[in-house]
C-alpha cells in the first residue's frame, strides 16, 4: 500500500506536466489504466490520492474534450444502486471540480446533474464529497441559474452535516463557505431563514465544540452586515438572535482558553452588529428590557452579560443610548459595588465602550464617574486594576481640560503608585491611561512634569518589556506637547538621541512610538525640528518599504497524505503581517505632522516621500490608505505653508479663487491628490477611507479656500451627488436593500458618520466657492431636501437640517426658494420631541427668522409657540439653548410682532447656556443689535442675569 501511495503522491505533479511529451498510445493507456485501478484499488487513502492524478489530469483533458470515457465513467458510478460505486463517483466526482475550480462553469449542470443522484445516499463518504463538491461549486464562477439550483440543495447538505458523525469540522467548512458568500448580492436569499435558523441552534449548544459555535454565530453577524436591510424586517428573526445572544453572552468563561476568541465573544459581536443594522425604534427597548432582567438575577453571570451587552451594543444604538446617558451610566456606576467580581469588571468594560461610543455627551458625567473610578482602585486584584486603567484611557481622552483640573493630582497620583506593581500588563496599562490623561490636562500638568518626567523616563531606559518602553516614549512625546518648548528643552537633546538609538531596534512597537514622540517633539519646535530630519527619514522610508505581505511557507504534506492535504495550490498563501501595521501607520502620520509643523524644513524630504507614500501596498489594509489619505492633504498644506512663510493667506470666498496656492501646492494637488480623492469617493469599497478623505477634503477647503476648488468644481459637485445618491462603490450593496425598504415604506438606514463628513463638505464647498455657484449647486441642495422625509431616518433629517442652517447663513439668497419645503418641517420637528431634531429645527428657525424677515413675519405666532416646545423637553439642554438663542433672534427681526415682555423674560430667564456654550457668543451679538423700543423692556435684573457664571471656562457677559 505504501509503494502505491507513493506513486500517486509522485504522479501528481509529474503527469499534467510531461503530459504533452507522451505517445498518443501512452496516453489513452494511462487513462484507461486509472479508471481500471480505481475499480480494483483496495485502500481508502490510495485511492484518495488515485482519483486526484485524475483530478490534475482532467484539467488538462476535460477542457479539451479528451477524456469523455471519464466523464461517462463518473456518471455512470454516481447513477449506480451499488453504494460502493456511488463512492467511487463522487470521490472523482469531487476530484474534478476541486481541479477545475474556475473552468468548471461549462459542465456545472452535467456535476449537478450528479449530485442530485448522489444527494439522497446513505453512505457518509458519499454525503461529504457531496458536501465539498456543492462548497467548491459556490465559490466557482458558475451561471446565476446553476447558483440557484445550488441554493436547493442547502437545506439538505446541512440537515445531513448534522446527522454524521464527527460532523463539526465539515459543518464549519459549510458555515466558513456560507460566511463568504454573504458577501454576494442575492446568492443564499432563498435560503437565509433556514441557515439563520440552524446557525442559532448551533450557537447555543453548549455540547459543540467552541470553534464550530463560533463560526455559526459569526455567520450570523456577516448576515446582519451584508443582508441587514432583509433580516431586519424579520421581527421573529431579530428576537431569536437576542434571545440566543443573551443566553450564549451570560455562559462561563472559566473554561475556554483566554487567548482565544469564545462564544461569548461571538454572541456580543453578532449583537453589536445587529444593533447597528436593525432600526433602534425597534431594537433599542428590546434590549434595554432585557438586560434590566438580566442585572435583576441572582445568577452573576446574567448580570455580566447584561453589561457587556450594553458595551457591545452602544455603537449601534448610540443616539436612543445619549438620550438616556446619565440613567444608564449611573447603572452601570451601581455595578461596580456588585458582590460578584464579575460583575465589577464587567461595569469597567462596559463603561470603557460607553466612554467610546456615547462621547460627548457621556463627557457631562465626569463628576460621577472619575470619582468612582478612583475610589475603584481600592481592588486587589491585577486584572481589574487593568480594566479600570483602560476606563481611564478611553474616558479621559476626550476630556476637556477644565473638565479633568479637579482630578488632575489625584490621577496622576495615582498612576505614578501603579508604575511600581510587578505585573507588566498593568504598567502597559498605567502608561496608556498616562498619555491620555496628560493629553488632556494639557498645560495643567506643568507643576507635575519633573517627578512625572523621572518616573517615566525610566521605562524607557530598562529593557524589562519593549511593548513598556514603546508606551513610555508615547507619555514623553505627550509631556513634551502639553508643557511646550521652553520647559522640555532641558531633556530634549538626550531624551532625542536615546529614542534614535531605540530605532535601530527591531520591535515595531519601539518604533512606532518614537514616530508618535518625533511628531509632538515637530509640534513643539516647529522650524527648529528641520536638523532632525535627515536623521529621521533614513528609518521612516525603511518602515515604509516594509513587506506587508509574505508567502505562507507552513503548507507541508503530512505523514498520512489525503486528498484535502495534497489539494493546496502550489502558490502560496497571502497573509497580512499585521506586526508591521502600526509601525507603518505611524511613520505615515509622522510624514503629514512634519509637513504641517517644519514646512520649510521638511519641503527638501517631501518629493521623495510622496513616492514612497504612492508606492506603499494599499491593497492588504485599508487603514494604510486612510493613513495616505490624511498625510497627502498635510503634503498639500506643507507645501503652501512652506511658500508663505508658515500661514496661509487668510481665504477670500467667491470663484475665481482671488487668493491662490503657490505654483507648486496646486500642481501637486491638481495633479496628483485630487485624482486620487474622486477615485477614492466613487470606487473604494471601505467607508472609512470614504470618510477620511471627505474629511481631508473639507479641511483643505477651511485652511486654503476656493483655491482648492480651482477650474474643478464639477468633479466636486458629480462626487457629492454620487454619494448623496448613494450610488459610490462604498455605499453599492446597502443601496440595493434600501431601494428594496424604500419599496415597502421603511425608513432607509445610512452611515452617520459618512453622511456628517459629506454634509460638512457640502457646507464648506458653499462657503468657499461663494454665491455665485448655486445654480450648479442646487442639484445637491434639491437632494439634501429627500434627506428630511422619509423613507429617510430621523438622524438623516437632523443631519441635513443642520446643512440647510449654513447654507441659510452662507447664502441666505436661497432662503426663499427653499422656506416652503423646510419651515414647516421645523415646525413640526420642534413639536417631537426628540432632542437632537428639536435642536436643529429650533436653531433653523431662528435663522430664518433673522435672514428672511418678511418670509416669517406673518407666521410668528406659530413660529414661537414652536420654539416654546424645545423649552418642554425634560432633560436635553442643547435644544433648549437653540430656541433661546432663536428667541432672540425673532426678537431683533420681529420685534414689531413680538410679545416683547414675555419673550424678553423667556430669554434672560435662561441665560447664560449651558448646553451649547458657544452659542452664548451669538445671544452677545443679537443682545447688541436689539432695537430701542426693546431695550426699554430689559431692567437691572436682565443685565445682572446676565453675568452669572456659566458652566463653562469664561466668564459670560454680553460685554465680553
Amino acid at each position: 500500500m505504501e509503494v502505491r501511495l507513493l506513486a500517486y503522491i509522485c504522479l501528481k505533479p509529474s503527469v499534467p506536466k510531461h503530459w504533452v511529451s507522451l505517445q498518443p498510445s501512452t496516453q489513452e493507456a494511462v487513462k484507461k489504466q486509472l479508471l481500471v485501478n480505481c475499480l480494483s484499488e483496495p485502500a481508502a487513502k490510495v485511492k484518495e490520492n488515485l482519483a486526484y492524478v485524475i483530478g490534475s489530469l482532467s484539467v488538462i483533458l476535460i477542457p479539451n474534450e479528451e477524456w469523455s470515457q471519464l466523464l461517462g465513467f463518473i456518471n455512470n458510478h454516481c447513477k449506480s444502486s451499488d453504494m460502493a460505486h456511488k463512492e467511487l463517483g463522487s470521490l472523482l466526482l469531487f476530484s474534478v471540480v476541486e481541479a477545475l475550480r474556475m473552468g468548471v462553469e461549462g459542465y456545472s449542470d452535467a456535476v449537478i446533474e450528479n449530485l442530485k443522484n448522489l444527494i439522497s445516499a446513505t453512505s457518509q463518504n458519499v454525503q461529504k464529497m457531496v458536501m465539498r463538491c456543492i462548497t467548491y461549486l459556490f465559490n466557482s464562477n458558475i451561471s446565476p441559474s446553476s447558483f440557484m439550483k445550488l441554493e436547493s440543495f442547502i437545506p439538505v447538505i446541512v440537515k445531513m452535516a448534522l446527522e454524521l458523525e464527527d460532523n463539526e469540522s465539515l459543518l464549519q467548512e459549510l458555515y466558513e463557505n456560507f460566511i463568504d458568500l454573504l458577501e454576494v448580492p442575492k446568492v443564499l436569499q432563498s435560503q437565509l431563514s433556514f441557515l439563520m435558523n440552524t446557525a442559532l441552534v448551533i450557537g447555543k449548544n453548549k455540547a459543540i465544540g467552541i470553534e464550530l459555535r463560533r463560526i455559526a454565530l459569526c455567520f450570523i453577524e456577516t448576515a446582519f452586515n451584508f443582508r441587514g436591510g432583509l433580516l431586519k424586517k424579520d421581527k421573529g428573526g431579530v428576537l431569536a438572535v437576542l434571545e440566543v445572544g443573551f443566553a450564549v453572552a451570560a455562559e462561563s468563561e472559566e473554561e475556554y482558553d483566554k487567548e482565544e476568541e469564545t462564544p461569548v465573544d461571538a454572541a456580543l459581536k453578532m449583537l453589536a452588529k445587529l444593533a447597528t443594522k436593525v432600526p433602534n425604534t425597534i431594537v433599542y427597548p428590546l434590549i434595554m428590557k432585557g438586560c434590566g432582567e438580566y442585572l435583576k438575577e441572582k445568577a452573576a453571570l446574567k448580570r455580566r452579560a447584561s453589561l457587556l451587552i450594553l458595551g457591545a451594543v452602544s455603537k449601534g444604538m448610540r443616539d436612543p443610548m445619549t438620550e438616556n446617558v446619565e440613567d444608564i451610566t449611573n447603572t452601570v456606576l451601581q455595578c461596580l459595588n456588585d458582590t460578584s467580581p464579575l460583575v465589577q469588571e464587567a461595569a469597567i468594560l462596559t463603561l470603557c465602550y460607553l466612554s467610546e461610543s456615547l462621547t460627548p455627551e457621556i463627557l457631562v458625567l465626569h463628576e460621577k464617574i472619575l470619582p468612582v473610578l478612583l475610589r475603584a482602585f481600592e481592588v486587589k486584584d491585577s486584572g481589574m486594576r487593568n480594566k479600570i486603567f483602560r476606563a481611564i484611557e478611553m474616558f479621559c481622552e476626550n476630556l476637556r481640560e477644565h473638565q479633568i483640573a479637579p482630578y488632575i493630582k489625584p490621577l496622576l497620583e495615582c498612576l505614578v503608585a501603579h508604575l511600581d506593581v510587578p505585573q507588566i500588563e498593568v504598567k502597559r496599562s498605567v502608561l496608556l491611561a498616562f498619555a491620555a490623561v496628560v493629553e488632556a490636562t494639557g498645560e495643567r500638568v506643568v507643576p507635575f512634569f519633573p517627578v512625572l518626567m523621572e518616573e517615566v523616563v525610566q521605562y524607557v531606559r530598562s529593557d524589562e518589556d519593549e511593548y513598556l518602553k514603546g508606551k513610555a516614549i508615547i507619555v514623553v512625546g505627550r509631556l513634551a506637547a502639553a508643557v511646550g518648548k521652553e520647559l522640555f528643552q532641558p531633556y530634549l537633546e538626550k531624551f532625542t538621541q536615546q529614542v534614535l538609538s531605540e530605532m535601530e531596534t527591531s520591535v515595531s512597537e519601539v518604533k512606532e512610538a518614537a514616530y508618535s514622540y518625533f511628531g509632538d517633539i515637530a509640534k513643539i519646535l516647529k522650524e527648529d525640528f528641520a536638523p532632525l530630519i535627515p536623521t529621521l527619514m533614513p528609518s521612516i522610508i525603511n518602515t515604509l518599504l516594509l513587506s506587508d505581505a509574505a508567502e505562507d511557507p507552513s503548507a507541508k504534506v503530512s505523514e498520512e497524505p489525503t486528498l484535502g492535504d495534497l489539494s493546496e495550490s502550489d502558490e502560496g498563501t497571502v497573509i497580512v503581517r499585521t506586526a508591521f501595521m502600526d509601525e507603518k501607520f505611524g511613520a505615515i502620520h509622522v510624514l503629514g505632522v512634519l509637513a504641517k509643523q517644519c514646512p520649510k524644513g521638511f519641503l527638501p524630504f517631501m518629493k521623495e516621500s510622496v513616492g514612497y507614500l504612492e508606492n506603499v501596498r494599499e491593497d492588504v489594509h485599508e487603514f494604510v490608505k486612510y493613513h495616505v489619505t490624511q498625510t497627502l492633504q498635510e503634503f498639500v498644506e506643507g507645501i503652501n505653508l512652506a511658500f508663505f512663510g508658515g500661514e496661509h493667506p487668510k481665504p477670500i470666498p467667491g470663484l475665481p479663487p482671488k487668493v491662490k496656492m503657490c505654483d507648486d501646492a496646486a500642481a501637486f494637488y491638481f495633479e496628483r491628490v485630487l485624482p486620487r480623492y474622486v477615485k477614492a469617493l466613487c470606487e473604494d469599497e471601505s467607508r472609512e477611507v470614504v470618510v477620511k478623505t471627505l474629511e481631508s477634503i473639507s479641511d483643505l477647503l477651511k485652511a486654503i479656500g476656493p483655491a482648492i476648488i480651482g477650474n474643478y468644481l464639477h468633479e466636486y459637485i458629480d462626487c457629492i451627488v454620487l454619494l448623496l445618491n448613494q450610488k459610490a462603490a462604498c455605499m453599492l450593496e446597502e443601496y440595493e436593500d434600501d431601494l428594496e425598504e424604500e419599496k415597502d415604506g421603511e425608513m432607509l438606514d445610512h452611515d452617520e458618520m459618512l453622511l456628517a463628513n459629506l454634509v460638512e463638505l457640502v457646507q464648506d464647498v458653499a462657503k468657499a466657492a461663494g454665491p455665485g455657484i448655486i445654480p450648479q449647486y442646487r442639484v445637491v441642495i434639491d437632494i439634501l431636501v429627500t434627506y428630511t422625509k422619509p423613507p429617510h431616518p430621523e438622524n438623516d433629517c437632523v443631519i441635513a437640517l443642520g446643512a440647510f442652517c449654513e447654507l441659510f447663513k452662507t447664502w441666505p439668497e436661497i432662503l426663499p426658494e427653499y422656506f416652503d419645503r423646510i419651515y414647516p418641517l421645523c415646525i413640526e420637528a420642534c413639536e417631537s420631541g426628540r432632542d437632537e431634531l428639536t435642536r436643529n429645527a429650533a436653531y433653523c428657525l431662528g435663522l430664518m427668522a433673522e435672514y428672511g424677515r418678511d418670509l416669517t413675519l406673518h407666521r410668528v405666532h406659530e413660529l414661537l409657540a414652536a420654539l416654546k416646545s424645545a423649552f418642554e423637553l425634560p432633560k436635553a439642554q442643547e435644544p433648549k439653548d437653540n430656541a433661546v438663542s432663536s428667541l432672540l433672534r425673532v426678537l431683533v427681526a420681529l420685534h414689531e410682532k413680538v410679545p416683547v415682555e414675555v419673550v424678553v423674560n423667556a430669554v434672560f430667564e435662561n441665560l447664560p447656556l449651558n448646553g451649547d456654550v458657544e452659542e452664548n457668543q451669538s445671544v452677545a451679538r443679537n443682545f447688541i443689535l436689539l432695537p430701542l423700543d426693546v431695550m426699554k423692556h430689559l431692567s437691572l435684573i436682565h443685565i445682572c442675569r446676565c453675568r452669572r457664571y456659566a458652566v463653562c471656562r469664561s466668564r459670560w457677559s454680553p460685554y465680553h
